[in-house]
């Protein structure tokens, strides 16, 4: 389940579901710095939407805590946000209190 919002360091980062920017942004979802906002498709497939979410999360991730290595490496962001995506799908049940 994708929540509202998440913290990530000191930060609340905002999720929204906004319909037709794959079609409008050629983007399934994005997340703005200044606004600390994760948007997504809501048209996509559940497995998608959750797919979009992880890699958006590792961007407010790269933009928090400035991680410079990721900052001109989008293919890293992908892998990342993939890894995350299957190791959350395949183990849920491993969440920490």
């Amino acid at each position: 389940m994708i929540p509202p919002s998440i913290k990530v360091g000191g930060y609340t980062v905002w999720i929204q579901f906004v319909r037709h920017t794959m079609t409008d942004e050629g983007n399934c979802g994005s997340y703005n710095a200044r606004t600390k906002t994760i948007t997504i498709d809501p048209d996509l497939n559940e497995e998608s939407k959750y797919g979009i979410f992880m890699h958006e999360l590792v961007e407010a991730i790269k933009d928090i805590y400035f991680i410079e290595c990721l900052r001109e490496d989008h293919h890293a962001i992908n892998l990342l946000g993939e890894a995350f995506h299957q190791v959350m799908r395949d183990n849920g049940e491993v969440i920490l209190p």
